[in-house]
């Protein structure tokens, strides 16, 4: 029954899809932003041109340009609209788990044409000669970006992404054929191609995942050369904004060399120590740099994988840890089965619990002033969870991160799960406007319950009704004043 339904949605028109994927209030009151996207007057988070904040609730389907079928295409990209998601993530010249071979465009086509020794281009890296460029394939690129515009999507694109430990397009940007002339013809060519293409926001680099990346120079051949294509890029006219993905865990600006170009922080963490702790630790980073940019979750850990947990309790709290320590301008969420388009899954992962935890996510804060939070303790705001578990270095896997408008109408509190039960944590007031309120919210199912304050002389202590909707036991805390 299950594959009979999937075969005919995957049959059906655009009018069908929609009525065959439930729309929630995130999905069904969005309305198009109107692209291109710029920062906000203060750096924290990103507008339309209509100045009309804009979250990034992101999925990250890698593997869109290699893997779908027109019909699969507007069945996936339908859903997820549906589902409230906002932006995507996608990765032109997908290499599987960067096994040095690209897969070609769900067209048959590959992004370039010859290789070094100037044969046919079979895919395999560190033979493409970068000066040669597919049209056909980026013009597949072009059309599913195309896509995603009229389906409201925002897409975050690698330019090439350069591969774990440099196994992918690393391996071309250091072949000798491959000058910076060449590398700086081919950023013309994809900015000519790319800049009039308003939903698009650039990613540099890669999960190169090495201390490396990080102190390389400006000499070194394959960050010059990388240079040389965002120079070809804007030289064509191709000024989107930028964002930067090197190594766990670290930000866009952590590369000294590209610092200078970023436009958006990302923070891509895996945990430098057990379970993902480092989310809350590099969302505080992103939000002390100076000038402010606009920070969010670019990579975490995906749903169903094992390199760190990948349960969806365990997801809610690498977004929630993120989007209240300082990457306000949102999360992009993985799953395990959507990112490669594994066959004969990815359809039912569609379904999955994260998809639907990142969708009560975004309904509730596109209800709340999220753009006016400011993180526990930093720009001037106190600490707001004064209990041990508010504080937050070093790392600890009960760590509550909170945050609050400086004008003393709602403060957030992220209480994370850690095995069952109620839980505890004492909170500071002080700058809540008189007359505030509790409740809890459960991110499960967003059921909501009064929460009942205990005062402690300056303070305030609250206990979580126990375990949520999900079994796991964690709540998000909302206070509210008038």
């Amino acid at each position: 029954m299950a594959e009979l339904r999937r075969r005919d949605l995957l049959h059906c028109g655009l009018a069908t899809l929609g009525a065959a994927v439930p729309a929630t209030s995130a999905g069904a009151a969005a309305t198009a932003p109107a692209f291109p996207l710029r920062a906000a007057a203060n750096g924290r988070y990103l507008v339309d041109q209509a100045g009309t904040p804009f979250l990034i609730v992101g999925d990250s389907p890698q593997a869109i340009y290699a893997r779908l079928t027109p019909d699969e295409l507007r069945f996936y990209l339908a859903t997820r609209r549906a589902q409230g998601f906002t932006a995507l993530l996608a990765d032109p010249g997908f290499t599987n788990n960067n096994d040095g071979r690209v897969r070609p465009a769900a067209n048959g086509t590959l992004p370039f044409l010859r290789t070094l020794d100037g044969s046919r281009y079979e895919g395999v890296t560190g033979t493409a000669d970068l000066a040669t460029p597919n049209p056909d394939y980026w013009d597949h690129v072009d059309r599913v970006l195309a896509a995603a515009e009229a389906h409201g999507f925002l897409v975050l694109q690698y330019v090439l992404a350069w591969g774990y430990r440099g196994r992918s397009f690393w391996q071309d940007l250091i072949a000798p054929g491959n000058s910076a002339f060449a590398c700086f013809a081919f950023g013309s060519f994809l900015g000519q191609r790319f800049r009039a293409r308003a939903n698009l926001i650039w990613i540099d680099g890669s999960d190169f995942n090495g201390d490396y990346l990080l102190r390389a120079p400006d000499g070194t051949s394959g960050i010059a050369r990388a240079l040389a294509i965002v120079r070809g890029m804007r030289a064509a006219g191709a000024m989107q904004l930028r964002t930067g993905d090197w190594a766990a865990d670290s930000l866009s600006t952590d590369q000294p060399v590209f610092a200078p170009l970023m436009s958006v922080n990302g923070v891509y963490a895996y945990g430098s120590k057990a379970d993902g702790f480092a989310t809350y630790v590099q969302a505080r980073r992103a939000w002390q740099y100076a000038p402010p940019l606009p920070a969010f979750l670019k990579e975490t850990g995906y749903e169903t994988e094992r390199m760190i947990p990948g349960d969806p309790a365990a997801v809610r709290k690498y977004q929630y840890w993120c989007l209240l320590s300082g990457a306000l301008a949102g999360v992009v969420y993985g799953h395990g089965d959507i990112w490669p388009f594994t066959p004969g899954r990815w359809q039912d992962a569609l379904h999955a619990p994260g998809a639907f935890d990142m969708q009560r996510m975004a309904a509730l804060m596109q209800g709340l002033p999220w753009t006016a939070l400011v993180p526990s303790g930093l720009s001037g705001l106190r600490r707001l969870v004064v209990s041990r578990n508010g504080a937050w270095s070093p790392p600890v896997p009960d760590y509550i991160a909170a945050a609050a408008t400086l004008d003393g109408t709602l403060l957030l509190a992220y209480v994370p799960p850690v095995g069952h039960g109620p839980q505890h944590l004492e909170l500071d007031p002080g700058g809540m406007r008189a007359g505030w309120r509790a409740e809890w919210w459960d991110p499960a199912s967003a059921r909501r319950v009064p929460a009942a304050a205990e005062p402690r002389g300056g303070t305030v202590s609250f206990t979580t009704p126990g375990d949520n909707a999900a079994g796991a036991n964690d709540w998000l805390l909302i206070v509210t004043a008038a």
